[in-house]
């Protein structure tokens, strides 16, 4: 993966169900990859940028909080 590469993914629930409808699409979501600087290692690594309502509460892997509208969260391996 690079940066600029774009992963869809399906989420589920009424929001997703209803996003997939309404585009006759087996996706609900998209988000962007983009390589930054691990704030502790400062090697490279693959982070995902997405916009979503985050009620699976994970951390923003920058701000350490949990946030809501657009956030970062690292690709796991």
């Amino acid at each position: 993966m690079n940066t600029g590469d774009l992963i869809l993914y399906s989420g589920f629930g009424v929001i997703a169900a209803t996003t997939k409808t309404i585009y006759n699409s087996a996706y609900s979501s998209v988000g962007m990859v983009v390589k930054l600087p691990n704030k502790y290692t400062e090697e490279e690594e693959l982070y995902v940028v997405d916009v979503c309502r985050n009620r699976d509460m994970m951390i923003d892997a920058f701000s350490d909080v949990v946030p809501k509208g657009m956030w970062c969260w690292i690709v796991l391996d």
